[in-house]
């Protein structure tokens, strides 16, 4: 592929494949509540108006047209609202999970998944906003959600996932191949939805960051091996993202089936030359995105 000219999801694409081109690609991945004032409405307008949605992401990518936009129609904690967290509806900050579906470790065994992602509360409504960009011409530049062990603390409590890992851990396997099932329907249809195929799958769990080696290696890597590849097939290429502490995993992450690494805190001492070579000396390398 000829340098000349390269757009910007060409620059992208090639600096995955572990080829230079011509300038270092930039990719957005902006908040929804940066996207809101960019819009200059309230975020709780902003997230329940489609139409603003498609209309601000097109002017957006207009007025950043070098970089690689990865803008898409938004909707709040999608999994662990169909799951049955409540999610709070502020007036003008992002909203979250209000509570937890599952309150005591005992009621893990009979939480149910829900057979489709479809004519639920949040995956449901998304899946239909993205539908309705479809129809108007506009295909999301990719799919994504949280990753298992985001979804298992959202719906369960994070201090009481993280404690029961140790405590139960049975309980804690269970809770996470449910919800590790239900985000592989979730994200399967939406590839499904947009023509069986997406350019970029972002799997965002911060999860990683709380746990050591061994339980890293117990809870997180089977979970994550289980959604690359189930998306593999329908996807261009795979990215874990985290913004929690990440340096006693970078000599991992392409082991568990991702492409890129968009993450921080990811330097040992300090030092991004010394993550670069362990990441190039790695029999499955990964692409390393920063942060500004």
């Amino acid at each position: 592929m000829s340098n000349k000219g390269l757009g910007a999801t060409q620059r992208f694409l090639k600096a995955m494949a572990f080829l230079k081109p011509d300038k270092v690609p930039v990719v957005f991945f902006p908040e929804w509540d940066f996207m809101s004032d960019f819009a200059g409405k309230s975020v709780k307008k902003y997230l329940n108006d489609v139409d603003l949605q498609i209309q601000n992401n097109e002017r957006f990518k207009e007025r950043f047209s070098e970089a690689f936009c990865a803008v898409s129609i938004y909707q709040p904690y999608a999994v662990a609202q169909a799951l049955g967290c409540p999610i709070s509806d502020p007036e003008d900050e992002i909203p979250a999970v209000a509570g937890h579906v599952i309150k005591e470790s005992r009621e893990i065994e009979k939480f149910k998944i829900p057979e489709s992602p479809w004519d639920l509360p949040g995956t449901g409504v998304w899946l239909k906003k993205i539908e309705y960009s479809l129809e108007t011409g506009i295909k999301p530049a990719g799919i994504g959600d949280f990753g298992p062990l985001e979804i298992a603390g959202q719906v369960y409590g994070y201090d009481k996932f993280l404690l029961d890992m140790r405590k139960k851990p049975e309980l804690m396997h269970t809770l996470l191949e449910k919800c590790t099932t239900f985000i592989i329907k979730f994200l399967s249809e939406w590839a499904k939805l947009i023509g069986g195929y997406a350019s970029i799958v972002l799997i965002a769990d911060h999860v990683s960051g709380f746990l050591n080696k061994k339980l890293i290696d117990e809870f997180f890597v089977p979970y994550h091996k289980k959604v690359t590849e189930a998306l593999k097939p329908i996807s261009g290429g795979l990215l874990y993202h985290s913004e929690n502490r990440s340096y006693h995993i970078i000599d991992q992450i392409g082991e568990w089936g991702y492409q890129i690494f968009h993450g921080q805190e990811w330097a040992p001492g300090g030092d991004l030359r010394k993550t670069k070579e362990i990441v190039s000396d790695l029999d499955q390398k990964y692409a390393l995105m920063g942060q500004v």
